[in-house]
């Protein structure tokens, strides 16, 4: 669907839209193909092409309507690229200040890059953006097995989206996951 969608719609019209593709109303039903698309190779695996795919998209549509920066910073940490997760942070300031996902993939972000004092004070600040992802991430809380329909940052809904888009970080990272453990 995403290549045929690609023919489609043309190099000339990728070159002249980047940047804006999601106000191009569309576009919309090829962006949703393609970040499922994304989503169907982290489940398979094939974190390396979902990175890739998830990273077009951030470039067709910089403003990130889909939240697609979210998956994507769990897969940067997934597959150890901590300065990726730290400037993909960067292009969305103030973001780990409120959004869980941000808050908590900092404290792993600044693990993997050696700087513990810094993982620490990340812990800290995360703890207080959402107190309630620290059960799951660190596996004394089982996810439901649906997703939340919404959430609300800070609550417990917003913690399972949390953790459901840095599971795969935690996971590949036992030993942060006892040194989180230490902590509590």
């Amino acid at each position: 669907v995403v290549e045929r969608a690609e023919r489609n719609l043309g190099e000339k019209f990728f070159e002249e839209h980047t940047g804006g593709f999601w106000g191009i109303v569309s576009t919309r039903p090829y962006m949703r193909a393609k970040q499922r698309l994304g989503e169907l190779l982290a489940e398979a695996g094939e974190l390396e092409g979902a990175v890739g795919v998830y990273e077009r998209m951030l470039e067709l549509n910089p403003n990130d309507n889909q939240g697609i920066r979210y998956p994507l910073l769990g897969l940067y940490l997934a597959t150890n690229q901590p300065a990726s997760a730290s400037r993909l942070m960067s292009r969305y300031p103030g973001e780990e200040k409120f959004m869980g996902s941000f808050a908590w993939g900092r404290v792993l972000e600044r693990w993997l890059s050696g700087e513990w004092e810094e993982a620490k004070a990340a812990l800290a600040r995360a703890r207080k953006v959402n107190p309630f992802a620290e059960r799951y991430l660190s596996g004394a809380r089982e996810l439901p097995r649906e997703a939340p329909a919404c959430y609300r940052p800070g609550e417990e809904s917003e913690a399972q989206l949390c953790a459901r888009e840095l599971a795969r970080a935690w996971q590949s990272h036992p030993d942060f996951r006892e040194w989180l453990q230490a902590r509590r």
